[in-house]
Parts: structure tokens; sequence; C-alpha cells
């Protein structure tokens, strides 16, 4: 948290040089801090919450990969989107993207899915 406030800033300070307003800059820091709030709940969701939903249990597994079996690709934690848009979502491999993964959360693992 004490480095968040001085790169928010810094980046507030960015954004109100490139919009020439401060309600603009304000609004623009707003709305990036609130997206970056849910990505990382989504993240700490993803490892320390059991899925409920197809979509939750998909996006925990196709992140779980990234961890547990394929750090260089699968970085996607809300959608495989910009995994996609980068080229970092390999061509859909069966074998890769169905395997029983242990999930470990606080040095025990809590739950397996396919």
């Amino acid at each position: 948290m004490a480095m968040a406030v001085p790169f928010y800033l810094l980046f507030l300070g960015a954004f109100r040089l490139l919009s020439g307003d401060g309600i603009r800059a304000l609004i623009l820091g707003a709305g990036l801090s609130v997206g970056y709030l849910i990505y990382e709940w989504m993240h700490y969701s993803a490892h320390h919450r059991p899925a409920r939903t197809k979509i939750g249990k998909y996006l925990k597994r196709y992140h779980l990969i990234h961890h547990f079996k394929d750090s260089d690709n699968y970085f996607g934690v809300s959608s495989p989107f910009w995994d996609i848009v980068f080229g970092t979502k390999p061509s859909y491999d069966p074998k890769r993207e169905t395997m029983i993964l242990p999930i470990a959360s606080r040095g025990k693992a809590v739950e397996r899915f396919a």
C-alpha cells in the first residue's frame, strides 16, 4: 500500500498533463483504480476461494494452468482476451487444459478439478 499511493499520484499527474483537466484525470484515475481492484479481487479469488459457477471454474482452471503447468502462457485472470491479443494463449491443447491441477492454499490442497 505504501508504494501504491506514490504510483497513483504519479499516474494522476500524468493523466492531468495528458487530459488538460483535473476532473477528467480524477475520473480516469478512479476508473483505472476500480478496474485494478476488480482484477486483484479476481486474482485473489482464483487462488483462495472455491469457484461456484461454470465461468468461475473455467477462469480458475485457466489461471492455475499458468501457475502450475505453463508459466510462459495463460496469464488471464479475468478472461483469456488479453492472452489472445498478446499471443500468450497457445492453440487449444486438451491434454494441457484438462489436466487435474492441485490447488494449494496455505500449504494444503483444498480442491481438485479437471
